[in-house]
């Protein structure tokens, strides 16, 4: 009695999915770099959809929050059937009688890279120079119910580079004139890119090639040096979760920042900003944080809540770990960078007060204490985890993830994280510190205890001048004096000015020895005495507006103590095995 029924359901299961094959869209994304900071333009057709299907929009993201911008997103909008108006999203009216298609074309108008609107709204395309630099789920539209549910559909991507320009997306790589791709799937997060002239580095991990694309006139090539540092982080994360991921890992290395700061993951690869020197472990950090980023939240997704505490605060921990594990960095720079991650975590107004499982907190705060808590607080909570469990069965947060990330439904939740620990006699760590909300022991005692002892150590030189006093003393503030003898850093920064960001940063913490008063002490413990690839630099506020200067220190004092954690070989060699 219920064949009849089974072939209804069949049926109707093979015409969704012919009707599916008919149903294309076809995107073109045209890179227009001229006039300058030039524009993409954005041509979208859909073909073959049926006449019942009236409910239909083309949706582009808000992910980095454009529609927060002062101008149009959009520009140049033509679309046939018109476009309702007072919609949020592209969403058509269709006439009665209607043929199944949609057009829709506009413009985005690339920022400049570095402007005030680059800088409050990173995740937008952009233009520098020989390069133009966006996201494709913010560019472009996905085919959606007016409910947000998918259209399936076969989809093909154009990306038509300018004459002179090469295409670069984590979709395909690199390629020289149009680069067409065909997707199985609805329109995902990937970078897009239009240069000139990349660099471009290979290496092989697991069966599959990984790349690493790098854009810019007159840069030096890091390519080679950081095909070298994937391949080592990618085959750290393969043992750690017993296999690799199925495609192959694109990097890309994008802008120009002479911190070389910041990074974003993609559901396509990880972009980098650009440093010279590919040697700084804090850059090489980066470089891991987005990789692993591939595995959290790439592969053990949220099953519930996304918690930034988790996937941030967590993957910068095992980040480090890897980092640390597989040669990129010192061992004991690993130790350091939690002791600045300890203080900044500390320095959060909501450190100690705030529950890791409130469901009601809002962690992105825009750089707030919140924040700053979800990030830094996420890896000493990692951190910490880690000793108490090592300490009561052997385990650790890295076989933690392991499991998180293997069987039929891999992913985490606060549910599966509390089993988890409690079966691993760790249910006083989750009780105070994870639902309690309770200040961490000292981080400088953890890491004692996993191997990690602190030594001062007196050096010529360590001290760096520049003659700038702030309301913050030694730390980044409001400029309040300049030295009289500094001519040189008169031109460039201001009393008044805002300290935001500084470089180069040091490596390892230092003190000033007793004896030695000035008032102007600002970068005297901040800055690497010896000068970074692009000397030494502030990023400063002055009346709203964000910009980075050359500075130059007149002088240096020999009264600095660096402190330094060492490691005893035999603890670590055991901390850092899986």
């Amino acid at each position: 009695m219920q064949l009849p029924t089974l072939r209804l359901c069949a049926l109707g299961l093979i015409a969704a999915c012919a009707h599916a094959q008919r149903t294309h869209v076809h995107y073109r994304v045209t890179h227009l770099p001229e006039p300058a900071p030039g524009a993409w333009k954005i041509d979208v057709r859909v073909t073959g959809l049926q006449d019942s299907q009236r409910d239909v929009r083309l949706h582009v993201s808000n992910w980095g929050d454009w529609r927060s911008l002062d101008t149009p997103y959009f520009t140049d909008i033509v679309a046939d059937p018109p476009l309702r108006p007072d919609t949020h999203d592209f969403e058509f009216d269709l006439p009665r009688r209607w043929n199944g298609e949609l057009s829709l074309s506009y413009r985005i108008s690339l920022q400049k890279h570095g402007s005030d609107e680059h800088r409050s709204h990173g995740l937008m395309p952009w233009q520098l120079s020989d390069l133009a630099s966006g996201f494709a789920q913010n560019t472009m539209p996905r085919l959606e119910r007016e409910d947000g549910s998918t259209i399936q559909a076969r989809r093909t991507v154009e990306l038509q580079p300018a004459e002179g320009y090469v295409v670069a997306s984590g979709w395909s790589g690199v390629t020289r004139g149009k680069q067409t791709v065909e997707l199985d799937r609805p329109l995902d997060q990937c970078l897009v890119m239009f240069g000139k002239d990349p660099f471009v580095a290979t290496v092989q991990q697991g069966g599959r090639t990984h790349e690493v694309i790098q854009f810019g006139s007159g840069v030096k090539d890091i390519t080679k040096a950081f095909a070298t540092v994937t391949g080592q982080l990618l085959q750290s994360f393969e043992e750690t979760f017993g296999r690799g991921l199925p495609k192959p890992t694109r990097v890309f290395i994008t802008g120009e920042n002479p911190g070389g700061g910041g990074g974003v993951r993609t559901d396509h690869g990880v972009a980098v900003n650009y440093n010279a020197n590919p040697d700084s472990p804090h850059y090489r950090s980066t470089l891991a944080h987005e990789l692993f980023h591939d595995w959290l939240p790439g592969v053990i997704e949220p099953l519930g809540p996304s918690r930034v505490w988790f996937f941030e605060g967590f993957t910068e921990y095992m980040s480090l770990w890897h980092a640390a594990r597989s040669g990129v960095v010192d061992r004991e720079w690993f130790a350091q960078r939690m002791l600045e991650i300890d203080r900044t975590a500390r320095a959060s107004r909501a450190f100690g007060k705030t529950s890791f499982t409130n469901d009601t907190v809002t962690w992105r705060d825009g750089d707030g204490p919140l924040e700053v808590l979800a990030y830094n607080g996420g890896a000493l909570l990692a951190l910490h985890l880690d000793v108490a469990l090592r300490k009561q069965s052997k385990s650790s947060v890295a076989a933690m993830l392991h499991d998180f990330a293997a069987g039929d439904e891999p992913g985490y939740s606060l549910e599966r994280l509390k089993e988890w620990t409690l079966e691993r006699g760790a249910a006083e760590f989750f009780t105070n510190h994870i639902a309690g909300g309770k200040p961490f022991p000292k981080t400088r005692d953890a890491l004692r205890e996993l191997g990690f002892f602190r030594i001062d150590a007196e050096r010529p030189g360590m001290l760096t001048f520049f003659g700038i006093q702030t309301d913050k003393g030694t730390q980044p503030g409001r400029i309040t004096a300049i030295h009289e003898d500094s001519p040189k850093l008169t031109k460039n920064v201001r009393v008044g000015d805002v300290i935001r960001d500084y470089g180069p940063k040091r490596p390892r913490k230092v003190r000033v020895k007793p004896g030695l008063t000035t008032e102007h002490a600002f970068g005297l413990t901040l800055f690497d005495f010896t000068p970074g690839p692009n000397g030494w630099w502030l990023e400063i506020e002055r009346d709203g507006r964000r910009q980075v200067v050359a500075i130059e220190p007149w002088g240096w004092r020999d009264c600095g103590i660096e402190t330094r954690p060492v490691g005893d070989p035999d603890l670590l060699r055991q901390f850092f095995a899986n």
